[in-house]
């Protein structure tokens, strides 16, 4: 089990201690660069003001990604099972005419 450990994650020149197990650090500093990144973009945009919706736009944003990502990765997913069901009809396609000779 990991021991938790404060982290500081610097966000809009803020900074916020975050507990964190000692194996997550890296993912939770990598991600609180993105949520950084973000919120600076729409910052930047300047059509929205105050720190609490450009958070909520970040959130939205980043959510939507993920939302994306997943939806990708399902359509992948589909189409590897459909290539693993295609190349084992092949297979054993390939199986049963091999016997097929071995009779003859």
């Amino acid at each position: 089990m990991s021991q938790n450990s404060p982290v500081t994650i610097t966000i809009l020149q803020k900074e916020y201690k975050v507990s964190c197990p000692a194996d997550e650090q890296a993912s939770l500093i990598e991600s609180a660069s993105l949520v950084d990144e973000k919120m600076r973009e729409i910052r930047q945009q300047g059509k929205s003001v105050g720190q609490d919706r450009i958070a909520i736009m970040a959130a939205l944003n980043i959510a939507n990604e993920l939302v994306h990502c997943r939806t990708n990765q399902q359509q992948g997913d589909g189409s590897i099972a459909d290539e693993l069901t295609r190349l084992r009809e092949n297979v054993e396609a390939a199986l049963h005419h091999g016997r097929q000779l071995e009779l003859e």
